[in-house]
């Protein structure tokens, strides 16, 4: 007996922008600007990520570097070594799946298909 699965490929995710490609200085919607000095390179949108769970995809150089899980987009984003490590990376492919134990078994079958091996995170 053979058991066929098949899973959305990573163009098919929502390609979210996770650092801009200049920084911008903050402007308020009262039309006040912070300190010209002070700027940022996160994009206005990631916000909205917040608390979002699901299976995320970083590419580098045009090929699949990082496939993780995590139950907030948002927070994973600002700590996460590979994106530190890895400046230049401007977005990410994220699938949101709200049921712990599918997004557990979708980092599985995407760290296996695009690195032969498993090593998943903690259970999320």
């Amino acid at each position: 007996m053979k058991i066929k699965i098949e899973l959305p490929s990573y163009e098919e995710f929502e390609k979210v922008f996770i650092k801009l490609d200049k920084p911008r200085v903050v402007e308020y919607k009262d039309g006040r600007k912070s300190n010209p000095n002070v700027t940022t390179h996160t994009p206005l949108k990631l916000i909205n990520y917040k608390e979002k769970k699901g299976v995320y995809i970083i590419l580098k150089d045009g090929k699949v570097g990082y496939v993780g899980a995590t139950t907030n987009l948002f927070s994973r984003i600002g700590t996460h070594k590979y994106l530190i490590k890895n400046q230049e990376i401007k977005y990410i492919y994220f699938l949101e799946l709200k049921e712990k134990v599918k997004r557990y078994f979708y980092e599985i079958f995407y760290k296996y298909y695009y690195f032969g091996k498993v090593s998943p995170e903690y259970f999320h």
